[in-house]
């Protein structure tokens, strides 16, 4: 059929849709009724009954899951049952064998005979039972301490039979008896460990020296010790788990150990059972070593302690967790597996039972294959009966069909058949008689139209080929006949325009290069501006720099004629201290020589009393002749006294002498540094006034140096501006060629003419300068202003004014700065 739009005249774009553009969502929108009616009655009659068989094969399957997965827990439970009475049986074994009698027994008479061998113990025994058949035969005999011979080969043939029995009964794979030093001094199977120490050598290093160590620390309590399987070198690295308990004597103290070696074979018998798990099932016991404990049929090799499990159902039970997740079993098949812990005395095992998807699956299988059976009779006997009513459907739409493909093909003349019936079918052919009739009309509508759209397309033609002088002569059709005196109209305003475009652009033309040849001449300018600045803010620069040196030379020598100001002031104080000490010392030294008088009278007095006492020493004869000893001495002492006193009165006298001296050199002395300190004193207010007025001269020409920096980056920006507005010049003038040129395509009706580039015009450049002079006038200008400065500046009349004042240079004229 033709894509024709068949949308009725005068309705809205946005409810109209076309007829195949509605139809390509539609699953049968190329297929025929008389096939698509069939197939939607077979279509929707097999989905119900396809939903309701896949409801029921989800809940049928999800029953048979649900019943797989309680089987696999109750078979993983009974598995764990059967293997926990299997330890359980070992460990009341092992207990009851350390409550008895001749274990104990056995132990003493085997640690006294193995004592006895001495050092040769270990060499002895084993050479004596290198084969399993050796009654050990050729061991020497010792005394034990009852001084009853002893021979290792009675004992060992008084308690052998006892523990064999038991390893054969109970199936261990050893029996080991270790006295209270670690010695291994009894095995069943005489083994490399046989005769060995368990703390010691070799032996140290296995699961056997841990074995003996935690029973022996259990001994007080009476605990059991248990290592998992791990392989076992002195059983030629066959996997070997160890079961001990200690051994005490009837007073409870400590003697030896029993430990079982048990075998795997046991456990790989109890756990790898599958006659509970279907054809594809299988159970596994995982170690926390992440190492298989059993054997399974699903791997090619012996998966014994060499085949590693670590996925998320292992880690589960490892953790004490339980229960049945979805996982690939160890042959790589998606499978359910059951997971649970299991734990013997400290130890944890994960132990896992699976049951691939597809033995689980498969009763569902077997219903969903007998659903489809149904379903697809079903779908055989409604479709039969589909095609049965799509014939008297599609007959009659077929014909009208007809019918539409030759409207669609213009034949208006033609009937549309069966516009008399009175239902849908007859709807649809009275609507589409309609949509004939509307259809001729359109079609001569359409024949203008195109003869209209032929005219334009010649029209716009000429006008894409620049010619503004084309002009539509004939006339359209009345309802098209706007459009051609509109399109005559937009040429004429057009070509009126593009004429004063011609015109504008010669003139923007001629004004932009005009505006190109300033800007280089300010461009140059501003460079030759820019460079004169920077020459003078270095300059400014270097004397800034002097300036700051000239203030700290004056800051420092002011700092130093205040040190020397205090310093002398300091010894004028000093110089008054000395003339009032010297004072002081000739006071003393006139009170010294008014006591050293009354020392003088004192002896001149002892004297007279000592010659009065000789004299009546004499009168008094023999008895006073000691008397007068004494007075005579006494006498003596004053006279002697009496010297000493003008002796040191005259040295106190000189002394008066000198010191009255000294107190008057140091007075003067003071005189002298009270002047030099008033000096000092005028000199350090001179310096400060010249410190004072070097700083402010400093801060100015630092100011002055930092505006002739900010005028240098504002020149600077200045001439950044001035090239990019140059560069703007130029791209105008550019432009503006660029326009002339383009509007030169255009062919007007005024007497011929056309648009044409006006030549450039002869602009005449004003020549530049050249900037020495104007450094010379800036230079002398810094020059004559420091050398204006006075040596010592005057003290500043108020805080913060400079005294370094600059005046303008009235010798530069107008036009140089203008041009600065």
């Amino acid at each position: 059929m033709c894509s024709r739009d068949v949308r009725e005249p005068g309705m809205p774009k946005s409810k109209y849709i076309p007829f195949r553009g509605a139809t390509t969502m539609n699953p049968f929108a190329n297929r025929k009724l008389s096939q698509t009616l069939p197939m939607t009655i077979v279509a929707f009659s097999v989905s119900t009954a396809a939903i309701t068989a896949a409801l029921g094969y989800m809940s049928a399957d999800n029953t048979f899951r649900e019943q797989a997965k309680e089987q696999l827990h109750h078979t993983l439970k009974a598995h764990e049952h059967s293997l926990s009475a299997w330890l359980e049986s070992i460990e009341a074994d092992i207990r009851a064998n350390s409550e008895n009698p001749t274990v104990r027994e056995a132990i003493g008479g085997f640690s006294e005979a193995f004592a006895g061998l001495g050092a040769s113990a270990s060499e002895d025994l084993r050479r004596a039972y290198s084969s399993a058949e050796s009654d050990g035969a050729g061991l020497p005999a010792v005394v034990s301490e009852t001084g009853e011979s002893v021979n290792y080969r009675d004992v060992h043939a008084d308690y052998h039979p006892y523990f064999q029995g038991l390893l054969e009964e109970k199936g261990y794979y050893d029996i080991l008896l270790m006295d209270r030093s670690g010695n291994v001094i009894y095995s069943v199977s005489k083994q490399a460990d046989f005769a060995s120490n368990a703390l010691s050598g070799p032996a140290a290093e296995t699961d056997l020296s841990q074995a003996y160590s935690k029973a022996r620390s259990n001994a007080s309590s009476g605990d059991l010790a248990f290592l998992d399987f791990k392989p076992y070198a002195p059983s030629d690295g066959a996997p070997a788990s160890f079961l001990s308990t200690p051994i005490t004597d009837e007073a409870g103290n400590f003697i030896g150990v029993l430990a079982y070696q048990m075998p795997i074979d046991r456990m790989n018998e109890l756990v790898s059972r599958t006659e509970d798990l279907g054809e594809t099932g299988s159970s596994v016991i995982v170690g926390g070593d992440f190492l298989m404990r059993n054997d399974t049929p699903l791997t090619s090799g012996d998966d014994i302690l060499a085949t590693r499990v670590d996925n998320e159902a292992v880690r589960k039970a490892l953790a004490g967790q339980s229960g049945v997740m979805a996982t690939p079993d160890l042959a790589g098949r998606a499978a359910f597996t059951a997971y649970d812990s299991f734990e013997f005395e400290g130890v944890r095992w994960a132990y896992l039972a699976s049951k691939t998807k597809a033995e689980i699956n498969a009763p569902a299988a077997t219903v969903r294959n007998h659903m489809v059976i149904q379903i697809g009779i079903t779908a055989l006997v409604l479709g039969v009966l589909g095609v049965m009513v799509a014939r008297r459907v599609t007959r009659p739409l077929t014909a009208v069909r007809q019918a539409m493909e030759d409207v669609s093909n213009k034949k208006f003349e033609l009937a549309i058949p069966h516009t008399d019936r009175q239902d849908e079918i007859g709807d649809m052919a009275k609507t589409l008689d309609t949509f004939k009739e509307k259809l001729a009309e359109a079609d001569l509508m359409d024949q203008e139209t195109a003869k209209t759209v032929e005219a334009l397309g010649e029209a716009l033609g000429s006008l894409s080929g620049g010619d503004l002088t084309y002009r539509i002569e004939n006339d359209f059709h009345p309802k098209y006949e706007q459009l051609r005196r509109d399109f005559n109209s937009t040429m004429i305003n057009l070509e009126e325009v593009l004429s004063s475009v011609v015109l504008s652009s010669n003139q923007i033309g001629d004004s932009a290069r005009e505006i190109s040849h300033a800007a280089d001449d300010l461009s140059r300018r501003t460079e030759s501006q820019a460079a004169t600045l920077e020459e003078t803010a270095a300059a400014l620069e270097q004397i800034t720099s002097s300036v700051s040196s000239t203030a700290s030379s004056a800051k420092q020598a002011f700092d130093l004629v205040s040190s020397a100001r205090n310093s002398a002031e300091s010894s004028n104080k000093v110089v008054n201290d000395a003339v009032a000490a010297m004072g002081n010392i000739e006071s003393s030294s006139n009170e010294i020589a008014q006591i050293i008088g009354v020392i003088d009278e004192i002896a001149f007095q002892t004297n007279l009393l000592a010659l009065n006492a000789g004299v009546e020493a004499a009168r008094a004869g023999d008895a006073g002749r000691g008397f007068a000893v004494v007075a005579s001495e006494v006498r003596a002492l004053a006279q002697r006294s009496s010297e000493a006193a003008k002796k040191i009165k005259d040295l106190i006298t000189q002394s008066s002498s000198h010191v009255s001296d000294g107190v008057e050199n140091v007075g003067q002395t003071g005189k002298v540094l009270k002047e030099i300190v008033e000096a000092v004193a005028k000199v350090s207010e001179s310096v400060a006034s010249i410190s004072a007025a070097a700083q402010e001269q400093s801060t100015g020409v630092a100011e002055i140096n930092t505006a002739v920096n900010q005028l240098d980056q504002v020149t600077q920006s200045n001439a950044a501006m001035v090239e990019e507005s140059t560069a703007a010049s130029h791209a105008l003038t550019q432009d503006a060629e660029k326009l002339m040129q383009f509007v030169a395509r255009f062919r007007f009706n005024r007497a011929g003419q056309t648009a044409m580039a006006a030549p450039a015009p002869t602009v005449t450049k004003k020549p530049v300068n050249a900037v020495s002079e104007q450094q010379q006038r800036v230079k002398a200008f810094a020059e004559t202003q420091l050398s204006q400065a006075p040596a010592a500046a005057p003290k500043p009349a108020s805080r913060g004014t400079s005294a370094l004042k600059f005046e303008p240079d009235t010798s530069v004229d107008d036009e140089d700065w203008n041009d600065f």
